[in-house]
């Protein structure tokens, strides 16, 4: 059973850089980040961290077919993360971020479940508002919050 590590905060307050300063520091992991175009966040990024590629994730558009919230959502790009991950059965993993697309069953939700199934160390980025939704959907007993308080 996966030992899952949330890292919790407000929208903009440091998840994800908190996340490179984890593998800046040392952290040797798998999975993604999330990367934004530029300051205003139109298009977002998925970011593989153990070979740089990025992939086209989500953008702001008024085309709603794969859509939740502002943003559209590319499922090729999910499709692609998750085949990178499928063959890892130990080691640390890094998902960032986990929100209301998972909760739809969408976007990571179908590699969250099976990596909580193996013998791995999660990390999980998840907007405050949402920790409870993603703890009760999960079915998470027991996890280790990581509260981010700052904002950039």
């Amino acid at each position: 059973m996966a030992e899952v590590k949330i890292i919790s905060g407000e929208r903009n307050s440091g998840k994800t850089s908190f996340i490179k300063k984890l593998l800046e520091s040392g952290l040797d992991a798998k999975g993604f980040i999330t990367v934004a175009f530029d300051e205003k966040k139109d298009v977002l990024y998925l970011q593989d961290i153990a070979s740089g590629e990025k992939r086209l994730l989500m953008e702001i558009s008024s085309w709603k077919e794969n859509g939740i919230g502002r943003y559209s959502f590319h499922p090729e790009t999910f499709e692609w993360a998750e085949k990178k991950l499928s063959e890892i059965v130990s080691g640390t993993i890094v998902i960032d971020e986990v929100g209301r697309l998972e909760l739809s069953g969408r976007g990571f939700d179908s590699l969250l479940w099976k990596l909580l199934c193996k013998d791995v160390e999660l990390y999980v980025s998840v907007r405050k508002d949402y920790i409870g939704n993603v703890v009760e959907h999960y079915g998470l007993d027991s996890y280790q919050l990581i509260d981010i308080k700052r904002n950039i």
